[in-house]
């Protein structure tokens, strides 16, 4: 199927203080696949809505709330709600692009892709707009995005209060190559159901976003929960600790070193293999690291906090957990 994807960007004139609001379209064909074809994995609730996960070739697919039929189409370039509900793209900015997608074209307005200056370049607009519109499927006639594997994300702010949202990026940066905050763990499905005991022992206050509803394929997830709280928390007692560098003793200065060697090779997003890009260094290999580590944070707060998960952490069971029943959306 034909899709057309819009999207928006500023461009301003020499000599001119006011930049314009343009919108365009990508153009695209997206496979259309039969219920058949593929295998419902698991579903959570976003905004009220359920929201389907399926695999297909061992791509993940989510489910975006609507139906083939009002996609875009050529005849909105013309339209101008399009240009007025461009001034309300920017709070889609921080979101992942296919939520924001959905929103922008749930409204069949503009397509905001800027996180930055407002006279971001083009091109860079044109190259994620087609990576967006390159990722639409259609199964069954309703519309289906290609994303990296489904993860949680547990950000942690003021040490107690906690939010757990779906996630299609990588460790250490979203694929829009923004970084995570620095108390926030992505973490497979399948480990949902260890949450409670750190929600326990760290005294959290949950304030969840998104809420897993069902697993019914464990086996579809790969993603390892103690390969990413360890990279996670070696980043955070690099940080913690090279402000006091100069108050360690050589083994420990030697271990800082080693860890920060290791570390070097994480971070960034490859956008060829929807993943993180990873080091070489197994999470064994971090852990013995940031254990003797994380007692030398001079923050009592951060270490306190930095123990309570390698804690936690240590404790992980990635055993793939028994599937929960799975009800698809209505008419799928």
């Amino acid at each position: 199927m034909r899709i057309s994807v819009p999207f928006g960007y500023y461009r301003s004139e020499p000599g001119q203080l006011v930049s314009t609001p343009l919108v365009e379209f990508i153009d695209a064909e997206a496979p259309e696949l039969s219920p058949g074809e593929v295998r419902p994995i698991a579903s959570y609730r976003r905004y009220g809505d359920v929201v389907n996960c399926l695999s297909h070739d061992g791509d993940f697919l989510v489910s975006l709330g609507f139906n083939a039929n009002v996609m875009p189409t050529p005849g909105i370039r013309r339209s101008p709600k399009a240009f007025q509900l461009l001034s309300l793209m920017p709070m889609f900015s921080g979101e992942p692009i296919h939520e924001a997608c959905m929103r922008a074209l749930g409204t069949g307005g503009g397509y905001e892709l800027a996180d930055g200056s407002p006279n971001e370049n083009r091109n860079g607009r044109i190259e994620r707009a087609q990576r967006v519109a390159e990722s639409f499927v259609i199964v069954g006639r309703q519309v289906f995005r290609k994303v990296p594997e489904p993860k949680l994300k547990m950000t942690i702010m003021a040490g107690t209060i906690a939010t757990t949202s779906i996630y299609f990026g990588g460790i250490h940066r979203d694929e829009n190559g923004k970084a995570n905050f620095r108390e926030e763990y992505v973490l497979p499905f399948t480990i949902s159901d260890r949450l409670g005991k750190l929600i326990e022992t760290r005294r959290l206050d949950m304030r969840n976003e998104d809420v897993l509803e069902a697993i019914a394929a464990p086996d579809a997830f790969t993603f390892s929960a103690t390969e990413s709280v360890a990279e996670t928390l070696a980043l955070w007692v690099l940080k913690e600790i090279e402000k006091d560098l100069g108050g360690l003793g050589h083994e420990d200065i030697s271990r800082w070193m080693d860890l920060r060697d290791i570390s070097a090779g994480f971070g960034g997003f490859d956008h060829t293999v929807w993943n993180d890009i990873r080091g070489l260094a197994s999470a064994e290999e971090v852990l013995d690291l940031v254990h003797p580590l994380s007692r030398r944070v001079a923050d009592d707060n951060a270490r306190e906090r930095i123990v309570g998960m390698l804690d936690w952490v240590d404790g992980l069971d990635e055993t793939p957990r028994p599937a929960l029943p799975l009800t698809p959306t209505p008419g799928f």
